[in-house]
């Protein structure tokens, strides 16, 4: 690899690095409250969610779980992953909420036609 590169590809690094530094400083206090919002929905036992529906948050759910399952540890349920991401998508993170809308959709398809008849 010549110099000009290594100085372009470090460079890119710097950049995204730095990039990543403002995006938290500048959503840091959403992101504390995103977290509150989620321990406090698990300590109560709430399930009143923001922008999903009881449905599309049991899948995200059980996609998270599958992620960071529980074993001897706490897993995404048990850490209210479920109310942070519902959370962060309507403060932080409501750009992505297409993202997330189309995702759903397009698993729903993919399970209606590997499991006809499958409404879910």
């Amino acid at each position: 690899m010549d110099a000009g590169n290594s100085s372009r590809r470090q460079f890119l690094v710097g950049s995204v690095s730095g990039l990543s530094s403002v995006w938290l400083q500048l959503h840091w206090p959403a992101i504390l409250a995103a977290e509150v919002h989620a321990r406090q929905a698990v300590e109560s036992g709430r399930v009143a969610f923001e922008f999903f529906s009881r449905e599309q948050a049991a899948v995200v759910e059980a996609a998270a779980a599958q992620i960071i399952p529980s074993d001897s540890t706490p897993g995404a349920r048990e850490a209210g992953v479920i109310h942070f991401i519902d959370r962060a998508l309507t403060s932080f993170d409501r750009d992505k909420q297409g993202i997330y809308t189309e995702g759903l959709l397009a698993l729903q398809r993919k399970v209606q036609e590997m499991i006809p008849g499958n409404d879910n």
